[in-house]
């Protein structure tokens, strides 16, 4: 029998998204999809664009939330409804998910998307010749969203053959494999058993060579030409100082909040700011070893 979830698509403002995130959170969901209503999208500029990107932030963001199906449905879904009725604006749909629903989901919101010049992520749904094939999954990121869309343009921009590259929270793999597929010795480490089963089988099938694991930046030894890591702020305060330890000349971050971003430039001293680029609420930062 298929698999069902419970579904809460939660509309909130933008500014409202990191609170009702958490509460999610707290919740118990298993998985949530970040992205804008309505008929807006995120603005992905493309290497042939001749205007310069502009910033776009959606009025409106859409949290698709995934949990269990459980006794405790009535009273989750009573509990961001109470949650939204003190949003202007707010709105609360409850729903289910089916596996092949997610399916549907998944491969009509992942189309193929060139980084840099020659350098494609692709779905196996619409290989291209040369791409990177990605299968997104059912709860990681498909190189569509701002953060994960700084970080393959870092790993297209930095990679060197022979050079090593370490990617934090590797979810599907794609950060490492792109760097594999431009010739460098990657790794990639996810605290979700999950992610690293997703990357296992994407650098299967791309023929690539890299590892996967589950072990926290804490216990990795040496130091990696490039390492990136796209989480939120908090996270990356928190293992700030072995990011600090492992990297060797280039540390990428993304995940981070605009008003946030603060937290994460104090935590990376004495390491030297390289660059800092902002797209809509979401900043990346990049650093190199003095």
């Amino acid at each position: 029998m298929p698999q069902s979830w419970q579904l809460l698509r939660v509309t909130v403002p933008h500014a409202q998204v990191e609170r009702f995130q958490t509460l999610l959170r707290d919740l118990g969901t298993i998985g949530v999809q970040e992205q804008p209503a309505g008929d807006e999208d995120w603005q992905v500029s493309q290497p042939w664009d001749e205007a310069p990107a502009r910033p776009h932030r959606p009025e409106l963001i859409e949290l698709l939330a995934y949990f269990d199906r459980d006794d405790d449905e009535d009273a989750r879904a009573s509990a961001v409804e109470h949650a939204a009725s003190f949003v202007p604006g707010a709105t609360v749909q409850v729903g289910s998910m089916s596996e092949g629903d997610w399916e549907e989901r998944w491969r009509s919101s992942f189309m193929p998307l060139e980084i840099a010049p020659g350098v494609v992520i692709a779905p196996p749904w619409e290989p291209r010749p040369g791409a990177l094939i990605i299968e997104p999954g059912a709860a990681f990121g498909t190189g569509q969203h701002p953060t994960t869309l700084a970080c393959l343009r870092a790993v297209a921009r930095y990679a060197h053959p022979g050079q090593s590259l370490l990617d934090v929270g590797c979810g599907t793999g794609v950060l490492a494999l792109l760097g594999a597929k431009l010739g460098m010795v990657a790794h990639g480490v996810d605290c979700d058993p999950l992610a690293v089963q997703a990357s296992l089988a994407n650098g299967r099938r791309n023929d690539l060579g890299c590892g996967f694991d589950t072990r926290s930046v804490r216990s990795l030894p040496g130091r990696y030409d490039l390492v990136v890591a796209n989480i939120y702020a908090e996270e990356l305060v928190r293992m700030a100082g072995d990011l600090r330890r492992l990297v060797g000349h280039r540390l990428v971050l993304a995940g981070i909040l605009a008003d946030r971003a603060h937290t994460v430039e104090r935590a990376m001293s004495p390491l030297a700011p390289a660059r800092k680029a902002r797209d809509g609420d979401w900043v990346a930062l990049e650093y190199l070893r003095p």
